[in-house]
């Protein structure tokens, strides 16, 4: 594992007396891409802004490559930023564009055009050097955006939303030539997203946000398979939670009562009772299984389902509160809305997390 690239420690920024980011903690390493993942308003596009120099922070630090970068202006960070609007220049050609930082910089002619023509072949824009912006496509507008940022060789590139404008099938696109560039380059990738599927796909790490500080770290498999609260967990795709009892069995397990017997759930997080609940994804959970293959049964009956092409979202009803299931489509029958079914899953399918 490399060592930290990026440290920020304990980072505020407050707007009047309102706390917009509040003791912010990551560590990034080198040639990482990691996602600030959360709903609008926790902090970070402001983190992102604070890293770049555009805000100033109210108190912490950020240090780049063991540099103290805090007070540093923008223009001696080396950082390279793509925005949501890609901020190209209208009357300039995508050539004048790229080159941009370098002619700021006073890089001579040759070294200018050898570094221009890299990027238009590593973008994929060959040929279109003499064009406007206006004359280009959505993607091809961003693929400039990002060309133009990586031409100085920054230390790290910052993303911010840069997708939200494209349509679903031309973002997809994108993110897989975005993902691309970063893993030909090797670059730092700090990406801001409220998209939950994008920061999935294209994170090595996530940094799930929540009122200005970061609830959690880790890859997205991890996350997702053991989120550390209620709201990761739902804001990372959907959890059910358990509407029961909890009890400490002893120092590793919570106990609960389901289908009629005494259930044990490993509690990693070392939680107790009245700070966790139980949860369980819908993907988890089994429509009439057989005896041997689910731990947990209990009866259920079907309050709705809905077809999303792939699958079947399939809303129950049962001892344990509502239970939503995620069933693969196959071509087979699914129960009907008001039909009486049993449901089940696995002790070690359930999760112990925080209430918050």
């Amino acid at each position: 594992m490399s060592e930290v690239f990026l440290h920020i420690e304990d980072l505020r920024k407050e707007f009047g007396s309102t706390p917009v980011v509040n003791g912010l903690n990551l560590e990034i390493r080198k040639g990482e891409f990691v996602s600030l993942l959360g709903a609008s308003g926790c902090g970070k596009t402001t983190t992102l802004q604070m890293i770049a120099g555009f805000e100033k922070p109210t108190s912490g630090r950020i240090r780049l490559n063991g540099t103290d970068i805090t007070d540093m202006p923008p223009s001696k960070r080396e950082i390279g930023i793509v925005f949501q609007n890609y901020a190209l220049f209208p009357h300039m050609t995508v050539e004048e564009n790229i080159v941009f930082g370098l002619v700021l910089r006073k890089v001579d002619k040759q070294a200018r055009q050898k570094r221009l023509n890299e990027l238009l072949e590593l973008v994929h824009l060959v040929g279109l050097q003499a064009r406007y912006p206006r004359e280009l496509s959505g993607g091809q507008q961003q693929r400039v955006a990002i060309a133009r940022a990586l031409a100085i060789e920054p230390n790290v590139l910052l993303l911010d939303e840069p997708f939200s404008n494209l349509d679903a099938r031309l973002r997809a696109d994108m993110q897989n030539e975005v993902k691309r560039l970063q893993i030909e380059t090797g670059i730092t990738t700090i990406l801001v997203t409220h998209d939950q599927a994008e920061a999935m796909a294209l994170s090595d790490r996530l940094a799930i946000m929540h009122k200005g500080v970061a609830l959690q770290v880790d890859t997205p498999q991890s996350t997702y398979d053991n989120p550390a609260s209620k709201y990761v967990g739902n804001f990372l795709g959907n959890i059910n939670i358990l509407d029961t009892t909890l009890q400490a069995a002893n120092d590793a397990h919570i106990g609960f009562s389901a289908g009629g017997a005494l259930r044990h759930v490993p509690n990693h997080l070392k939680l107790a009772p009245e700070e966790c609940c139980i949860s369980i994804r819908p993907e988890r959970v089994k429509i009439s299984p057989q005896h041997s293959e689910c731990e947990v049964q209990v009866p259920a009956k079907v309050v709705a389902k809905n077809y999303n092409g792939s699958s079947w979202d399939i809303d129950t009803e049962t001892e344990l509160g509502g239970i939503s299931i995620n069933v693969p489509h196959h071509g087979r029958l699914t129960p009907d809305r008001g039909q009486n079914i049993v449901i089940g899953w696995n002790v070690n399918d359930m999760r112990v997390v925080n209430v918050d």
